[in-house]
């Protein structure tokens, strides 16, 4: 049998059938592996919007925040490290001022901004990180933003404001 010609051996006679077999297997694992990447890129945008929701429930409480210690206790609270998260409350004054536009971070500059409320010098503000590394690349970082009216008593000025959460990876 050694001497015919075209007579590869028994795994030759099977590669013809082997070749399409090879790739649908290629193709299954190649699809595979595409689902599941999508699956983890979808899950983090979702473990985002719930953790901006997360954030702004923690710190604003029942909308009305009684004291600079009431919302610095919230924020210590708050045990984050998957991603970084920036909340600060924003003065917006009365509505015969009109609308304000909310300045997120000390980079932007839009005009007739609102200033964050402070209370004995100290912003109203917690993070989890250096506010610079939020530029190097901003559509890298994909920020989410959710806002929350809230009311700040400073010693029996009641000032409405609103509670700014920016979370991002």
């Amino acid at each position: 049998m050694l001497n015919k010609k075209g007579y590869l051996g028994s795994i030759g006679d099977d590669l013809p059938s082997l070749i399409p077999l090879t790739f649908a297997l290629l193709v299954f694992f190649a699809s595979l592996g595409f689902t599941f990447n999508q699956f983890d890129l979808r899950q983090e945008k979702f473990d985002q919007k719930l953790l901006k929701l997360k954030i702004g429930s923690t710190l604003k409480g029942d909308s009305l925040i009684n004291d600079y210690d009431q919302f610095e206790t919230a924020c210590r609270t708050l045990n984050i490290t998957s991603f970084k998260f920036r909340a600060a409350i924003y003065n917006m004054g009365d509505y015969s001022s009109g609308y304000k536009r909310i300045k997120l971070f000390e980079d932007s500059e839009p005009e007739d901004v609102a200033e964050m409320i402070e209370f004995e010098g100290q912003p109203f503000l917690c993070e989890n990180s250096d506010q610079s590394l939020f530029f190097t690349n901003l559509a890298a970082q994909q920020p989410e933003n959710v806002m929350y009216p809230v009311a700040v008593n400073l010693d029996g000025d009641v000032k409405t404001g609103m509670l700014v959460v920016t979370v991002w990876r």
